[in-house]
């Protein structure tokens, strides 16, 4: 309720930077949120930046206020361990959240790394893996960025470079495919 009442506050006190931290939270979630319809994991990595951002303004904004208020020792007392639960009450959640994404959400991820290793059980040295963009989506994420040190650490033995293409150009990669060079498209089975 907090986070909403944040952005009005900031209007109605002409509060511009706090207005400009909050909403770009909300602006933030969108694309988030097309990709989490319905019950599913919730990516806030990237959210929670502006999340603290805003949170961080608004504690500055609302700090001479709170400071008055918390002068009385047994207020400021409460506020305190008001701080510590909710900080401990996010961190139990965030854990339990974690937890449970490691225990069921992996999977995908692992049968991309399952299929790779299957299809090239060894790689040549100084050649490039072309890895189709139909992979998972957390390994997509970035423009695939995860996926390089992935191979790196699959196949130690040697350095490659990792390019990753558009699934509907297929045709037009497999005539740069040198001798060294292999290409990898994820089934998603």
């Amino acid at each position: 309720m907090a986070t909403l009442a944040v952005p009005v506050y900031a209007l109605l006190a002409r509060r511009w930077l706090l207005l400009a931290l909050s909403l770009a939270f909300f602006a933030s979630l969108v694309p988030y949120g097309l990709f989490s319809v319905g019950y599913g994991a919730r990516y806030f990595y990237m959210p929670s930046a502006f999340f603290a951002l805003a949170a961080g303004s608004a504690v500055a904004e609302l700090w001479p206020f709170a400071d008055r208020l918390l002068r009385v020792r047994t207020a400021r007392a409460v506020a305190i361990a008001g701080l510590v639960m909710v900080v401990a009450l996010v961190t139990v959640v965030g854990n339990r959240r974690v937890q449970r994404w490691a225990d069921t959400d992996p999977a995908q991820e692992q049968r991309w790394v399952d299929e790779l290793r299957r299809t090239y059980p060894t790689l040549p040295d100084g050649g490039t893996l072309y890895v189709s963009n139909n992979m998972p989506l957390m390994m997509a994420l970035f423009n695939g960025y995860v996926v390089e040190p992935t191979v790196a650490y699959l196949y130690p033995d040697g350095t490659r470079q990792v390019k990753i293409f558009f699934l509907v150009d297929l045709e037009a990669v497999r005539p740069w495919l040198e001798p060294n060079d292999r290409l990898f498209v994820f089934s998603e089975q």
